[in-house]
């Protein structure tokens, strides 16, 4: 997965509409938190499309910048907090951290169109660290957080959480990271996605080679368990025009969506799936979007 979306980084951004979109509604939502004093990160970064977005929306006096963690260099290469700042510190995090309109997760095998789901790069890979500079670090997120973050004023992630290995784990970990007064900011696509991809797979008697998502509801209680005081948890639907399959997974591969957890499929089963997918069926996407705060 790092690698896919390595090699498609310098087009990710007019891919992601769905992306941007979800980055300035969280922005908006987000723009008058009461943030407490403490580090912030944005989780998944990519190329800092949420983080732009959190910015653009709080007031002047208030703005500060996240941390950018993720596991792909190509896309935090193309990431303003990180490319406009000074190499930092080699050792670990060091220093505390701190739009646009709106598309795509899927799933696939390396990258080719027989799959593709997501947005900045948060998973793979042995090292949990390897790099640092100015206000990125190449991270992998399923090792947990750096220490530095303990004790987080705000911790944010879009598109990013789906690509963990065990979702549900490491969303109670970023929730027990938190500060007192520390809010969670959250924008995911769960398991409501792609009824139309898992129907044309049925119909043709292949398997769907769609990322497995993680349901809302289990998310929604992980927060709830954590102690979290959940101010917004929203299931929200959103659909791409209908292009039939084959331009669908070629979208996914072009946006760096094409890992999969499962082997491609051979070239006849692909040919029945896109014969069973309709040319007019959209491709749905059901996100959860999340505000939450830990106590004061």
């Amino acid at each position: 997965m790092r690698h896919s979306f390595g090699r498609r980084a310098a087009s990710y951004e007019d891919q992601a509409r769905l992306q941007q979109a979800t980055a300035w509604r969280l922005g908006h939502l987000c723009a008058l938190l009461p943030l407490p004093a403490g580090p912030r990160a944005d989780l998944g970064a990519g190329t800092g499309l949420l983080s732009r977005a959190l910015l653009l929306h709080q007031p002047p006096g208030q703005r500060q910048p996240l941390l950018q963690l993720d596991l792909c260099p190509e896309l935090l290469a193309r990431n303003p907090f990180v490319a406009a700042q000074p190499p930092g510190p080699a050792g670990g995090p060091g220093h505390e951290p701190g739009h646009e309109p709106g598309h795509e997760p899927g799933d696939g095998p390396g990258d080719g169109p027989g799959d593709g789901a997501g947005d900045g790069a948060g998973d793979g890979g042995s090292a949990a660290a390897e790099r640092q500079t100015g206000h990125g670090l190449v991270w992998d997120l399923n090792a947990g957080l750096p220490a530095a973050l303990q004790g987080a004023a705000l911790l944010a992630s879009s598109f990013a959480l789906q690509w963990l290995e065990d979702p549900a784990a490491m969303l109670g970990l970023w929730c027990r990271s938190l500060g007192r007064g520390g809010w969670l900011v959250l924008a995911v696509p769960t398991s409501g996605s792609f009824p139309q991809w898992r129907h044309a797979a049925a119909c043709a008697d292949v398997p769907c080679t769609a990322l497995p998502l993680p349901e809302a509801e289990t998310l929604l209680e992980v927060v709830q368990r954590e102690g979290l005081q959940l101010q917004q948890g929203r299931r929200l639907r959103f659909s791409r025009p209908g292009q039939g399959g084959l331009p669908t997974l070629k979208h996914l591969q072009r946006l760096g969506a094409s890992s999969s957890r499962r082997p491609p499929l051979q070239a006849g089963q692909l040919r029945r799936l896109l014969h069973h997918w309709p040319a007019d069926d959209p491709l749905t996407w059901e996100l959860l979007l999340l505000l939450a705060q830990r106590p004061g």
